[in-house]
């Protein structure tokens, strides 16, 4: 790999480390003021699901080049699949910011997500080394002094991160294991149709609430349909690609903690002292899933 589709890498990963760390406290803010967790993914994945749907029929972008390999019928339906797995997941985690703060949505989220994924992984024959034992402790540890010591966290939510955390999880290993060999544009745009289906499935199901929180509402959902789905979506799936999913892990506590700021700062929200020193634990563990080294991810064929 040469040193300047390495650089592009490393851009991309701090580009998308920034995007999404404004993820929850903007989304925070519509449903604060009475959007529909599900209006909200809903209106997002609508609008994104089009756009993508046009790149992938209309565009030269979805075209392989440099080797990559075509999409047959099974990768399609792999990538659907991962698709409306991530649907369930944003709609999960939105769903969330209706019981608790934007920054401890975040922090447990970030808590359960990397342990969530280790047991997968786990599952499939990955051994557990003394360094993920060792991870997983510390996020145990951090669970307790987050969730153990304040009333902030409602069960609700806590089962709605559960649920977020798990899908994800799902949706990044099999974009690991089945995806990598195939063009980001291609894989990316199906699997934004295949979340946009799930979403307004669910959407339908809970009625179909349409309010919009006036022009700032439509500022969110235009923000999230750009910078979060368009373009963070496909910077997340090419720093992939290019530094490695280790180093990737390296920039997630960075992102909770710009997280956990933004909500100080916008939302007046508060971290109690013992949450603090559980925050610090789980953002520790994560911090020792960085390898400084690129390792390539197993591919499924």
């Amino acid at each position: 790999m040469s040193g300047l589709n390495l650089s592009k890498g490393w851009v991309a990963a701090i580009l998308t480390v920034a995007i999404f760390s404004t993820n929850t406290p903007i989304a925070r803010t519509v449903i604060k003021d009475g959007m529909h967790p599900l209006t909200l993914s809903g209106y997002r994945f609508m609008f994104a699901g089009v756009i993508f749907a046009g790149i992938y029929f209309l565009s030269p972008l979805v075209t392989p080049k440099n080797g990559e390999a075509e999409l047959d019928k099974r990768i399609i339906w792999i990538c659907l699949v991962s698709g409306g797995i991530n649907g369930i997941t944003l709609s999960a985690y939105y769903g969330a910011l209706s019981f608790m703060d934007a920054g401890l949505t975040s922090v447990l989220g970030i808590a359960l997500f990397p342990t969530i994924t280790l047991l997968i992984l786990a599952a499939y024959g990955e051994a557990l080394n003394m360094r993920k034992i060792i991870r997983l402790s510390l996020v145990m540890i951090g669970l307790y002094f987050l969730l153990g010591f304040s009333g902030a966290l409602e069960i609700r939510g806590v089962g709605l991160v559960v649920i977020a955390a798990t899908t994800y999880a799902t949706h990044v290993v099999s974009v690991q294991w089945y995806l990598k060999p195939y063009n980001i544009w291609g894989t990316t745009s199906i699997m934004m149709m295949g979340a946009a289906i799930v979403v307004f499935v669910l959407w339908s199901i809970a009625g179909m609430p349409a309010y919009v929180p006036g022009v700032r509402g439509w500022l969110v959902v235009a923000y999230q349909v750009v910078l979060l789905t368009l373009i963070g979506r496909y910077l997340t799936y090419f720093a992939i690609n290019e530094i490695g999913s280790g180093q990737m892990a390296l920039f997630t506590p960075v992102e909770t903690v710009l997280t956990v700021i933004w909500s100080m700062l916008f939302l007046s929200e508060r971290l109690v002292g013992e949450q603090w020193i559980g925050a610090g634990l789980i953002l520790v563990s994560a911090l020792l899933a960085a390898d400084f080294k690129k390792r390539q991810s197993p591919i499924v064929t």
